[in-house]
């Protein structure tokens, strides 16, 4: 993906280079942060999800900038599977549709550095499986997201969800 900035916008975000932030791409990241930081957003406990229905992940703390909700469960799996000794016992430990393989049916996607295929859930399941594999295993997951304009109870609204690595 290419993107381009003026010239003047160049300008204005070179004016806040300075120790912390020695690029424009750092200042673009910095007002991104603040941004988000200052949002209206909702959050909710990890016992009462909301409805997640028509909504997509802004951000989130696992890793690359993957938005989706099953990106988010390929990537609770991956980090999960680093804490056994064999990948296959996933497939019984995991609360999610596992098989061994790259299975060759449609609605499976594949987890190469594992040998596994997990099939696409919708955005409720999904949370439900990624915040179950980051209680057991002991991983700390951060969600930003945005309902679309289709969801009758919060249009266009921002939510939180987050799974504390402590608990």
């Amino acid at each position: 993906m290419k993107i381009e900035i003026s010239k003047e916008i160049i300008a204005r975000l070179k004016n806040y280079e300075d120790l912390f932030y020695k690029t424009p791409n750092d200042v673009i990241g910095f007002l991104l942060d603040e941004y988000e930081n200052h949002l209206a957003v909702l959050e909710y406990p990890l016992i009462n999800p909301p409805e997640l229905s028509f909504s997509r992940i802004i951000r989130r703390n696992l890793g690359e900038a993957i938005k989706g909700w099953n990106p988010l469960v390929k990537k609770a799996i991956i980090i999960a599977s680093k804490s056994i000794d064999d990948p296959y016992k996933l497939i019984e430990l995991l609360p999610a549709n596992i098989q061994q393989g790259n299975v060759n049916r449609n609605g499976f996607y594949y987890i190469d550095q594992l040998d596994l295929s997990v099939r696409y859930v919708d955005a409720n399941t999904a949370w439900k499986i990624a915040s179950k594999i980051a209680v057991n295993y002991r991983i700390q997951i951060k969600v930003l997201f945005k309902w679309d304009q289709q969801n009758l109870l919060h249009p266009n609204q921002f939510g939180k969800l987050k799974v504390n690595a402590l608990l």
